[in-house]
């Protein structure tokens, strides 16, 4: 993006606003490291990388699947039952940090999911209740 395109800057709660000629984009602040501002003729947002493994975030929602969220790309995701047997693996995207593995028709109880990330690899425990 331009500098020159960019007409308003705003942080309004917990949101970061660019507005330009072209529209405007809203991202959210807790995900945003830096701003970038080079040469007078680009601006870029450099999100946050993972850190560690509280940076792999892992729920199941109300449908029975397990969300599985991270600041930088996951490329899989290995659901594992409590005695170490593979149950699934979902392959995911080179461009998402969202990947969904469904829990549907699994016996309720205790899961490890192995979140494979280009930052590395979490284990991560997951309830289905």
């Amino acid at each position: 993006m331009l500098l020159s395109d960019i007409q308003k800057l705003s942080f309004i709660d917990e949101k970061f606003s660019v507005e330009t000629v072209n529209g405007a984009k809203v991202y959210a602040f807790d995900d945003i490291a830096k701003l970038l501002f080079k040469d007078n003729s680009s601006v870029g947002i450099q999100n946050r990388q993972a850190k560690n493994d509280l940076d792999v975030f892992v729920y199941v929602n109300p449908a029975g699947d397990a969300i599985v969220k991270s600041f930088v790309v996951i490329k899989s995701a290995t659901l594992f039952g409590i005695d170490g047997k593979m149950i699934s693996k979902q392959s995911c995207f080179n461009t998402e940090t969202q990947c969904t593995t469904s829990l549907q028709g699994k016996t309720a109880g205790v899961y490890l999911i192995r979140v494979e990330t280009t930052q590395g690899v979490v284990v991560k425990k997951l309830s289905n209740y």
